[in-house]
């Protein structure tokens, strides 16, 4: 693992004749000469997790189960070096859809050969005699709806029964 440092306002003989004083700690990564300057911590469950390494040889600690005790552990793939984890999340993905991913979706469904047809429904806005149906459950609604989309590919008019 490389080490950086943050050395301002020195010459480049100082930085050699005081690099050897110059230790990086678990809590900070950025060092100066006169001053310690610690790096924002961040909350791994409001913001994101964080890779966690190891204290005695520097190496990444993966996440492992205790399962006789039940817990999660960190350990090190290189020295046996283990802790107990603070936060139980080892991963989190969070998938957010735009208005407009999902309307897309709503307009390719009308050339999804895999999906029933009906030409006994007619589109109320073009009048086309095809439409694709299919169930989905609607916002704020427990059942299930019907939805039908125009099969018309200049029209595209959704609705629901």
């Amino acid at each position: 693992m490389t080490k950086s440092y943050e050395i301002t306002n020195l010459k480049k003989q100082d930085i050699r004749r005081h690099k050897d004083r110059i230790k990086p700690t678990r809590e900070t990564r950025a060092v100066s000469i006169s001053k310690v300057t610690p790096l924002p911590i961040q909350t791994p469950a409001v913001t994101m997790s964080t890779m966690k390494f190891c204290r005695e040889c520097n190496n990444i600690l993966y996440p492992r189960e205790d399962r006789e005790q039940k817990v999660l552990l960190f350990a090190c793939r290189n020295c046996e070096h283990q802790e107990v984890a603070d936060n139980n999340c080892v991963y989190r993905n969070e998938v957010h859809h735009t208005a407009a991913e999902r309307t897309q979706v709503l307009q390719d469904v009308a050339g999804d050969p895999t999906l029933p047809r009906t030409k006994t429904v007619k589109c109320a806005q073009c009048g086309h005699p095809e439409a694709v149906f299919f169930q989905a459950t609607a916002r704020g609604e427990e059942g299930m709806t019907l939805f039908f989309v125009c099969c018309n590919t200049n029209c595209g008019y959704r609705w629901r029964d």
